[in-house]
């Protein structure tokens, strides 16, 4: 019956997303102290909502999700400072060429 036909919308994703919030106090009193400063920021969706994303892009809609990615975020990187380096390698180091003591055939 004319117009357009409603605009489809991953789930999980929000049609629109209003202006960046900028002001360190408000995401920092909105998620935790600190948050802004790490990276995070608010978009105000408008009526109160917000979409909270992550320094690496991720994208929350509550505060319960972007907190258990900044938990998970936090022991990836124990893990990955836990890990031996590339200095602690399993096999022998080789010898260098032209050091062996053996006669040239």
């Amino acid at each position: 019956r004319g117009g357009s036909p409603p605009a489809r919308v991953r789930p999980g994703r929000p049609a629109s997303v209003g202006v960046t919030v900028e002001d360190e106090a408000t995401t920092d009193a909105k998620l935790w102290e600190g948050a802004h400063a790490s990276g995070w920021r608010l978009h105000d969706k408008g009526q109160g909502h917000y979409l909270r994303v992550g320094p690496d892009g991720t994208r929350h809609t509550n505060k319960a999700d972007a907190l258990e990615a900044r938990r998970d975020s936090k022991a990836a990187g124990k893990a990955a400072a836990a890990s031996p380096g590339p200095a602690a390698s399993a096999s022998p180091p080789r010898p260098e060429v032209g050091t062996s003591a053996e006669a040239p055939l």
